[in-house]
């Protein structure tokens, strides 16, 4: 799945215009390097490298949540002390 960020004043097109349109081209892109850098990043996928990077880190944010070392950083945190950390 590939998601693309678009920005157009309301005036001119806004999210109710594109919810009935489902989907539309935006031209208002005219600066040839501003150009370049666009198609660079959708050719090289970047949607997708960062929606594997979002995955991985929520994985991980799950993973870590069930430490010690969590457990710990909330209970330093609400004692208002400095959490020792033990690697576990």
């Amino acid at each position: 799945m590939k998601y693309y960020l678009a920005k157009s004043e309301p005036s001119v097109y806004s999210i109710d215009d594109l919810e009935r349109d489902g989907t539309t081209v935006w031209d208002g892109v005219t600066n040839p390097q501003a150009v370049r850098a666009i198609r660079a990043t959708l050719n090289g996928d970047l949607a997708g490298r960062v929606a594997a990077a979002l995955e991985h880190e929520a994985t991980e944010q799950d993973r870590l949540r069930e430490t010690a070392d969590f457990r710990e950083g909330i209970s330093a945190s609400l004692e208002r002390r400095e959490p020792r950390f033990e690697g576990r």
